[in-house]
């Protein structure tokens, strides 16, 4: 996948709910956790990333804090795309729907509709059930 790929979105805007743009400078740091994430160097290394982000999140769920909120919701994002490298697509779209309703959902969207197209390509692709 060609890394302006994975940018579209977020150089396209990236309107999350009623509207609103990320900020800029969450933007570009996604940008670059995003391009971390794809130089890491194989599976072993994805999954340990995966495992830190789970160890971020812990503490993060179910704050009531807008700020806590939306950096659990960029935590998420991010360990959906780590299960997306792994080509584990029904739990990287599990993990993009619970986005929902942050200001990272329409990235999470643009991600879902990436796999979907992805699956869609995939001659005999299991793509029973991620959808749901």
């Amino acid at each position: 996948m060609s890394l302006l790929l994975l940018l579209l979105p977020l150089l396209a805007g990236c309107f999350g709910p009623g509207g609103v743009p990320l900020s800029d400078a969450n933007r570009e740091s996604l940008a670059l956790s995003l391009e971390e994430i794809g130089r890491l160097g194989g599976e072993a290394e994805v999954r340990d990333r995966i495992q830190s982000l789970e160890q971020e999140l812990a503490p993060l769920a179910g704050s009531k804090d807008a700020k806590l909120r939306d950096k659990a919701a960029r935590t998420r994002l991010l360990i959906g795309y780590c299960w997306e490298s792994l080509g584990k697509y029904e739990e990287s779209v599990s993990w993009y729907k619970q986005v929902a309703g942050s200001e990272y959902q329409s990235v999470a969207d643009m991600r879902i509709a990436d796999v979907a197209e992805h699956l869609a390509k995939e001659p005999g692709a299991d793509k029973a059930g991620w959808t749901k």
